[in-house]
């Protein structure tokens, strides 16, 4: 029974790490996003 819990427990940790990683990246973008969006304006 331990043993199931245990693997439940990295699932979830595996899955936690995942997600962060996933909005991590998701926000880089969006402000690679916003970055363009501000030259394009500086330029015109």
């Amino acid at each position: 029974m331990a043993k199931q819990s245990q693997n439940k427990f990295i699932k979830r940790q595996k899955e936690l790490e995942r997600i962060r990683k996933a909005s991590e990246k998701m926000a880089k973008r969006q402000q690679q996003k916003k970055d363009n969006i501000n030259i394009e304006k500086g330029i015109e």
